[in-house]
């Protein structure tokens, strides 16, 4: 945090949380009333997934931009706080509109966020590509092919990931039929 460049880079990160809330609002105030199911907007600007993500896209875009110009250090920490709260507020926010009565939501919730607060300090501190080295170390021999539980974690990650993406697309199909359906049609809210 004691290079020359830090301030600068303290301020573009501070343009883009200016920026991103920015958008959020105007997105927000054009989209009208939200449902309390809504993944992208919440009852303030910054309790979507909305705000995170725009501010993560901005952050990379600035950080990509600035790379040309100037060594960038403080973007190295700042964009795996960005990822990791990203995801965690998308993660979040898909399972509340996923599951809005169901009990163990929270409690997945807090897992999810506690994985990628863990993720984000093993990967501040460097320490992540060693514990992934290891983890690609513990292997066995299934048929003709070899797993690592490295292997198994990504694709774990990758299939979480899909099912997000799917149950978050899901919700709005629900919530986009359930809302021109008029209230004599029950076969199509059905």
């Amino acid at each position: 945090l004691w290079q020359p460049t830090v301030p600068i880079e303290m301020a573009v990160v501070g343009v883009c949380v200016l920026l991103a809330w920015g958008m959020a609002a105007w997105l927000q105030r054009k989209a009208g009333p939200v449902s309390a199911r809504s993944v992208l907007f919440g009852p303030r600007v910054i309790d979507g997934a909305l705000f995170p993500l725009l501010l993560l896209a901005l952050g990379y875009l600035a950080r990509t931009t600035l790379a040309q110009w100037l060594p960038v250090t403080f973007f190295r920490l700042v964009m795996p706080l960005l990822v990791s709260l990203s995801a965690i507020r998308f993660g979040a926010k898909v399972l509340q509109a996923a599951f809005p009565e169901a009990s163990t939501v929270r409690a997945i919730e807090r897992t999810l966020s506690w994985l990628a607060w863990l993720a984000t300090a093993l990967w501040i501190s460097g320490l992540l590509q060693l514990v992934l080295d290891e983890l690609d170390d513990i292997s066995w021999k299934v048929g003709g092919s070899t797993l690592s539980l490295r292997t198994l974690i990504d694709g774990a990650i990758t299939a979480s990931v899909a099912l997000l993406v799917a149950l978050w697309i899901s919700s709005v199909l629900e919530s986009w039929l359930l809302r021109s359906a008029t209230g004599g049609a029950l076969s199509l809210r059905k």
